[in-house]
């Protein structure tokens, strides 16, 4: 998620998170490498559109693997953007794999609101405390929930440990790999022990601080 400064007032959605559905957009290209190519709704809140663009030049240029929720200041529920690279997007559109990279995404994008110190500019400061106490950031770990929600469990797990080997591939020639290996092993390791709907439910609650699945 790309550091931003935001009020509760900006972020304040309404919608049922169990109600997020993805369309890709029609006629796209072959060999499609950058533009616009679908979108994130949800059937209770019809403002909600949270588009997906394929950038790589934005990725590279702030430092982003993969996938990144790109959040609009003033237009939040309708003008943001899940931006993600080429190969993200043809596993998930060719293969119909990593869809989980999407919905950790939805994840951050709904909950924002429950994690705005998180998200200011020491965010990667508050990410190595967590990591340094042996900790998951809450934001991650409720992300990782939405994943788990609305994706298969096996594809949640190999999409956890295909970024695990993408990091350790990584110790030695970037800082925070390391960090980052250990933290999804964390990350990896307690989604395991979530089996139904219903623990996804109570863990999003627990952690976000809500009395139901229905006040999230």
């Amino acid at each position: 998620m790309k550091n931003i400064i935001l009020s509760p007032q900006q972020v304040q959605i309404c919608a049922d998170p169990r109600d997020y559905y993805l369309l890709w957009f029609k006629d796209i290209p072959d060999d499609c490498d950058k533009g616009f190519v679908g979108a994130v709704y949800n059937s209770s809140d019809p403002d909600i559109k949270v588009r997906i663009e394929i950038d790589e030049k934005w990725l590279l240029e702030n430092r982003k693997r993969g996938a990144c929720l790109l959040i609009d200041n003033d237009n939040y529920k309708s003008a943001s953007i899940i931006v993600v690279t080429k190969d993200v997007f043809d596993r998930m559109y060719r293969q119909q794999i990593e869809l989980s990279t999407i919905w950790h995404e939805i994840g951050h994008f709904h909950t924002t609101k429950y994690f705005l110190d998180y998200l200011t500019e020491n965010q990667e400061k508050k990410r190595a405390e967590y990591i340094s106490r042996n900790q998951i950031p809450p934001a991650e770990y409720v992300a990782d929930l939405f994943a788990l929600y609305y994706s298969e469990r096996e594809d949640v797990i190999e999409w956890i440990k295909g970024a695990i080997r993408g990091r350790y591939k990584l110790i030695g020639s970037d800082d925070n790999a390391r960090a980052a290996w250990n933290e999804l092993r964390d990350r990896r390791d307690a989604l395991k022990k979530i089996e139904t709907d219903e623990e996804i439910e109570r863990e999003l609650c627990r952690v976000c601080g809500v009395e139901s699945i229905d006040m999230l």
